[in-house]
């Protein structure tokens, strides 16, 4: 139950900021991963990007780790062609 209430203030909190996490970093990583509904474009795509989920929940700040792509359909278009590789 406490990880719960952990993961809702989190997103709470998150998206108070302007972002908007539907995801995590694999296996250990736990950073969140999100739109920044602080970037949006002219065609109404946001970037998306890496937080630093120690400095949220340690010291309750948000610090951005990297901007993984710059909207979802180039995130969606280079799943693809990585999946095509295989």
């Amino acid at each position: 139950m406490s990880v719960v209430v952990v993961v809702w203030s989190l997103s709470a909190g998150l998206l108070k900021n302007g972002y908007m996490p539907f995801g995590k970093g694999p296996d250990i990583y736990y950073d969140p991963v999100c739109f920044d509904l602080k970037s949006r474009k002219k065609n109404r795509e946001f970037s998306i990007v890496k937080l630093d989920n120690e400095e949220i929940l340690c010291n309750e700040r948000i610090k951005v780790v990297a901007e993984l792509v710059p909207t979802f359909e180039h995130l969606v278009k280079t799943t693809i062609e990585l999946a095509n590789r295989t």
